[in-house]
């Protein structure tokens, strides 16, 4: 982390954004985890107040875009910001795939009414990129 914060927290880096802040905590471990992969409810609770704080943040400090991106997500496109932003909306984010052989994404073209994924009929011609563009999501 000492390598992401001289990196990030440099002037060159720190010019060309309103704010970064980085935040490294200690090592949380949840009492019903079988390990680190293991998502407990405890573990989504944590999550969702980590980005619900950094949302807070924005809102304080009058910041207009927030980007978030978990550890197990690769952004290799250089542009993928410039393109988000390009579309103009309140909320967007790119698609990301495990690999072009599994029909899995973060893409929900449907919610059930209990909140989980539901599959709809355009979800494959989305995820093969036979339609593209911006897509509405629940």
């Amino acid at each position: 982390s000492s390598g992401i914060n001289a990196e990030y927290g440099s002037d060159s880096a720190r010019s060309a954004y309103h704010d970064i802040t980085l935040n490294t905590l200690a090592q949380i471990s949840y009492t019903q985890s079988l390990g680190p992969t293991t998502w407990v409810d405890e573990r989504y609770v944590h999550m969702m107040k980590i980005r619900q704080n950094v949302l807070d943040h924005a809102r304080k400090n009058s910041i207009r875009y927030v980007f978030f991106v978990d550890t197990d997500n690769f952004i290799t496109n250089p542009e993928t910001l410039n393109v988000l932003l390009s579309k103009q909306k309140t909320i967007v984010g790119p698609m990301l795939r495990v690999n072009n052989d599994v029909a899995y994404s973060n893409y929900w073209g449907g919610m059930t009414t209990g909140g989980y994924y539901k599959s709809v009929p355009e979800y494959r011609e989305i995820l093969r990129r036979n339609k593209v563009g911006v897509h509405v999501v629940p």
